[in-house]
C-alpha cells in the first residue's frame, strides 16, 4: 500500500516512468512522473533534476522537450519490470546502440 492521501509523500509518489533515447548521449534514459505533476530524473553526474509539467502537456511530451528524449514511451511504475516493458526497453536499447554506431561511422 502506498503513502497516505494528503501527505507530501503521496503528492511526490512516482506513478509513471517515461523511457526514451537521449539525443545527446544516444542512451536510454528514464524520467519519473510524480503524482503532483513533476518530472524527476538523474543526470550522469548524479545530480537530480525536477521539472513541473506544463498545463495541457503530457508527461511524455514534456520529458522529450526538457530532457531531450526521442522515441519515448510511458508505463505505470508498477509495470516497469513487466515483460512487455522489458521487451520495449530492449528494442529502445538496440535502437540507441544503432544510433551510436551510426554516429561513430558517420
Amino acid at each position: 500500500m502506498g503513502p497516505k492521501k494528503g501527505t507530501k509523500a503521496y503528492r511526490e509518489e512516482y506513478i509513471q516512468v517515461v523511457y526514451g533515447i537521449s539525443r545527446e548521449t544516444k542512451t536510454v534514459r528514464s524520467v519519473y512522473v510524480q503524482r503532483n505533476g513533476v518530472l524527476s530524473s538523474m543526470n550522469r553526474d548524479g545530480t537530480s533534476i525536477r521539472h513541473p509539467i506544463k498545463p495541457g502537456w503530457t508527461a511524455e511530451r514534456e520529458a522529450g522537450l526538457i530532457f531531450g528524449l526521442t522515441d519515448t514511451f510511458m508505463t505505470p511504475v508498477g509495470l516497469s519490470s513487466d515483460e512487455f516493458t522489458k521487451r520495449r526497453l530492449a528494442e529502445l536499447e538496440a535502437k540507441a546502440h544503432a544510433m551510436r554506431d551510426e554516429e561513430l561511422s558517420g
